[in-house]
């Protein structure tokens, strides 16, 4: 399981003295709780590591033809055919493009912990008659 790992400095105007910390992560599940005790003139310097939602998805695109380079977010992820790509959740801008075919382009949003299999049928570009 993946930890989320938070390393923050207390540094409020808090009084010493003997205090309680619970920490509750933003995508994360879990609380962390210490004791701490703060001095004068002191900083505290608090590490919590918390477990991580899972946040990634897994993406298969299949394309006809194959031997298309499929671009995620402009980045050149690879060409298919290809195995599972692991991505983030939320929106990412999809493109796939072959030499002599239009090229498929969206903007998907992919909840977390999902598969998702595309198939895309590139489309011969049209060559103009003279």
């Amino acid at each position: 399981m993946a930890r989320l790992k938070l390393i923050f400095e207390i540094l409020e105007n808090l009084s010493p003295g003997k205090y309680v910390l619970q920490v509750r992560g933003a995508g994360s599940h879990g609380i962390y709780l210490t004791n701490i005790n703060l001095r004068p003139r002191h900083k505290a310097v608090v590490k919590a590591n918390l477990p991580s939602r899972e946040t990634t998805v897994k993406l298969h695109i299949n394309t006809e033809p194959v031997g298309a380079n499929i671009f995620i977010d402009d980045k050149l992820i690879a060409t298919t055919p290809t195995a599972d790509i692991k991505l983030l959740s939320g929106a990412h801008n999809i493109r796939v493009s072959k030499t002599g075919y239009e090229p498929y382009i969206n903007k998907l949003n992919f909840e977390m912990n999902q598969s998702y299999n595309l198939d895309i049928n590139l489309t011969p570009e049209l060559v103009p008659s003279e």
